[in-house]
């Protein structure tokens, strides 16, 4: 990293950062190779043409492969991401990115660094190398009080919206940690949820598929209820087509498995949300297809929504879905 910040120091971009481009001297890390590398204030090589993407494919950032001449530093900052996960998880993030694979501590900056959007990346090399220090300048120490995801959620709601970047990392940080989940994230307001969904989604994504793992299993009744406020505060929040999925599949075994009635009103209540939608067709199908046995619990409520035709079949018990209807690959 140190490399690439000097050659961004001195406005030379590497654009080809990959495994095999690092090499080991004398047991120290040094980057080479950079033939396709450029100043970014002229045109110093002859390889760059407008519209032509370069570099690696499993490692270069979209609007590189896109157009290799608009390119700036923060492509190399992407780049630099993906080495850094194939280096902790021993997998080509071409392959596709699970950051359960990655230590907690890690995530959001990888998160953060292999961004889509270049807008949504570290600044500058610098930056990153500022915040890949703070997390490994010192050893793990656990995890912190539980309250720190409750107090930095509570400033965000006064707010403080500066604030949100550090509670998605946090989030992060603490995704597989039950105490910290079941103690503080289910009590998470739904304006920061908002907030997080809007300005951090990735981490959001990440908080809510993580917690739905923990909301799993025998909870003491009340405690359900808080389970499903939380989630249809979540599902309110964001758009993101594969968290509404999980969180409509554990509002329906959720109460069916702790015969809550209060749960069930908060399923209606976001199935009511989407019934229309014929975007969310193929995922109710799939939904229901796959949780036939915890169906009969709420079935007669589920008959009187204006769902589709196919997705009323199924709650029925009526029909089954065609191959690849209902039991094809989750929607991510």
């Amino acid at each position: 990293m140190d490399a690439v910040v000097y050659a961004h120091s001195e406005q030379v971009l590497h654009r080809d950062i990959k495994p095999a481009n690092v090499l080991i001297l004398d047991g120290e890390p040094r980057l080479s190779d950079f033939g396709l590398g450029r100043r970014w204030d002229s045109e110093s090589t002859k390889l760059t043409k407008t519209n032509f993407g370069m570099g690696t494919f499993a490692y270069s950032a979209p609007e590189q492969l896109a157009d290799g001449h608009s390119a700036d530093a923060r492509a190399d900052i992407y780049a630099l991401g993906r080495l850094f996960y194939e280096m902790l998880t021993g997998k080509v993030a071409f392959l596709g990115v699970d950051m359960d694979l990655i230590p907690g501590r890690y995530r959001y900056f990888l998160t953060t660094a292999m961004q889509v959007s270049s807008d949504k990346r570290h600044a500058s090399a610098i930056d990153m190398s500022r915040q890949f220090q703070a997390i490994t300048r010192d050893e793990p120490k656990g995890p912190e009080s539980t309250g720190s995801v409750r107090e930095l959620a509570e400033l965000v709601n006064a707010g403080d919206s500066t604030k949100v970047a550090e509670l998605a990392q946090l989030l992060m940080l603490h995704s597989g940690d039950p105490i910290v989940n079941l103690q503080e994230v289910v009590f998470i307001p739904a304006p920061v949820l908002e907030q997080l969904a809007t300005l951090e989604p990735d981490a959001f994504r990440a908080a809510i598929l993580a917690f739905d793992r923990f909301a799993a299993g025998r909870h003491p009744w009340s405690f359900t209820d808080t389970i499903a406020r939380f989630l249809r505060d979540a599902f309110v929040a964001g758009d993101d087509i594969e968290v509404r999925r999980v969180i409509i599949v554990r509002l329906l075994r959720l109460g069916s498995s702790h015969n809550r009635f209060f749960v069930r009103e908060r399923l209606l209540e976001v199935l009511r949300l989407v019934a229309s939608d014929p975007t969310y067709t193929p995922v109710l199908i799939d939904v229901f297809a796959n949780n036939q046995d915890v169906i009969p619990f709420s079935r007669a409520e589920l008959l009187l929504l204006k769902l589709p035709a196919s997705v009323s079949a199924l709650i029925a018990g009526n029909a089954v879905p065609a191959a690849g209807e209902g039991a094809g690959p989750r929607f991510k």
